[in-house]
């Protein structure tokens, strides 16, 4: 059977590969992971603190927009594998392969009782991967990948927690420290696990009502006490004061802009699930030509409703708010696709039972998706030393932090502030570009300072009071003050 199952295993991983690996393997990220990723390497470098984020000397040199947990994770990877451009890239893919693992794990714990669906990891898996805002968070370092990996664990407790004989008080309390880690990565998101036991009962049926308010109890406690330590603890109480003042009650509120558009963001739920849905017809229709469907009995009915509820307890409420993204809801998805496979995995273990090991039809799948496999892995090793977005500012950039560390030494641009024109003011993009580069400062003010970066289509300074010292830039181009 595990040969049988392999070449599913393989595309299910290649497709998923062919939407990461190339963008990874290549400079550039979307700017909140370019954010984050300047945040997390300068903690790595001893500047900031965990309550108190460092991201430059002139813009934000104390950053609260999300809470620290998963900028300190992120940081790690900084202090064992140094200040690569790559290095966020690096913590992106391992929060993907984790994500990923524990997805499976939590399909074989629901589907513990039944062998033949065990071995159908690959199914959750592909429709998760399916999912093209899945593939885009993980090939841009955003937080809330690092969230869905403690929302899974939350969730894989708890189904420990749910086992007949378990020790469920224990796995309570640490799927509510899990819930708390969420919460401490991205926000208020991570609490959905909390709604799991009793959704559970309601529509799975799978425990008791006494364990599942005893169970979502315990988990409440540890959330409880959690935030109770916190606002105790003086540098964490003020860090969370100041993001809940800043970020999270004006995105409630309406103060960071946007509109509550419902339908509209229904809509992008529902099509970032097309191709799994997609997926889902197909297996429905040859099931029904088959006369397969009969084997979707009600339980795993149940288990899908259960699933898919869940998934929408994490997504939905956020649509409630004025400013929403579908990336805010990442950590939900994995839940939609455990809710898709539970639905058609009986019609799909009948379908891939019926391929003989060895078989032409079997020997075809496994050369098929072992050449996809590699031919994905030769575009990303190919696309090594690349860039995947902002090419030409990131070359640019470089040669200005170049300009310094020549004239100061190794970390000669780190604390540098640059002005701009005015077309530059508002460029974030370039604002988080050159602190992840060298560690340059850019600034809004209006005053002339002793540098400054011009963009080919500004009015060019007085060049009676500036030189240009960059001539190699192509986009941006840096002058300083006679």
């Amino acid at each position: 059977m595990k040969s049988i199952q392999q070449p599913f295993w393989l595309l299910a991983i290649a497709y998923g590969g062919a939407f990461i690996l190339p963008i990874l393997a290549g400079e550039g990220t979307f700017l909140d992971g370019l954010i984050y990723a300047v945040l997390s390497a300068n903690y790595a470098e001893g500047l900031g603190t965990l309550w108190d984020p460092h991201f430059s000397v002139g813009i934000h040199p104390a950053w609260h927009e999300h809470p620290p947990a998963g900028l300190w994770f992120m940081s790690l990877f900084y202090r064992v594998l140094g200040q690569g451009p790559l290095v966020e890239h690096a913590y992106s893919l391992f929060t993907a392969v984790v994500s990923g693992g524990l997805l499976v794990m939590v399909w074989r714990g629901l589907v513990r009782r039944e062998p033949e669906l065990r071995s159908l990891g690959w199914l959750p898996l592909l429709f998760w991967l399916m999912n093209p805002q899945v593939t885009w968070s993980y090939s841009n370092a955003m937080l809330e990948n690092t969230m869905t990996i403690f929302v899974l664990v939350a969730f894989w407790l708890l189904l420990k927690g749910l086992e007949p004989g378990a020790r469920f008080w224990a796995w309570s309390l640490a799927a509510g420290a899990a819930v708390v880690a969420a919460v401490l990565t991205k926000g208020p998101v991570g609490l959905f696990p909390l709604a799991a036991v009793v959704l559970a009962r309601l529509v799975w049926g799978h425990t008791t009502w006494s364990r599942a308010v005893i169970m979502s109890s315990l988990m409440a406690v540890v959330g409880a006490l959690a935030g109770w330590l916190l606002w105790a603890w003086p540098e964490a109480h003020q860090g969370l004061q100041v993001y809940m003042d800043i970020q999270l009650l004006p995105s409630f509120t309406g103060g960071h802009g946007g509109s509550p558009d419902w339908p509209g963001f229904l809509e992008d739920i529902l099509n970032t699930h097309l191709p799994a849905l997609g997926a889902v017809l197909v297996l429905l229709g040859v099931g029904w030509r088959r006369r397969l469907l009969g084997r979707i009995r009600r339980e795993h009915r149940r288990l899908a409703l259960f699933l898919i509820l869940l998934g929408c307890a994490g997504s939905l409420p956020v649509g409630v708010s004025p400013r929403h993204s579908l990336f805010y809801v990442l950590p939900s998805f994995p839940f939609y696709a455990l809710g898709l496979a539970a639905l058609v995995a009986p019609v799909a273990s009948a379908l891939v039972q019926d391929i003989r090991p060895a078989s032409r039809v079997h020997r075809a799948l496994q050369v098929l998706t072992v050449v996809l496999l590699a031919a994905v892995l030769v575009v990303s090793v190919a696309r090594v030393g690349g860039y995947s977005r902002d090419e030409q500012q990131i070359r640019d950039v470089k040669v200005m932090r170049d300009y310094f560390v020549h004239r100061r030494g190794e970390n000669g641009a780190r604390g540098v502030v640059v002005g701009s024109c005015k077309n530059l003011r508002r460029h974030f993009t370039l604002m988080a570009q050159m602190a992840r580069y060298g560690g340059m400062s850019f600034t809004r003010e209006t005053e002339p300072q002793h540098f400054m970066v011009v963009l080919n289509t500004c009015e060019e300074p007085d060049l009676a009071q500036y030189i240009r010292v960059t001539p190699e830039t192509k986009l941006y181009h840096l002058y300083e003050r006679r």
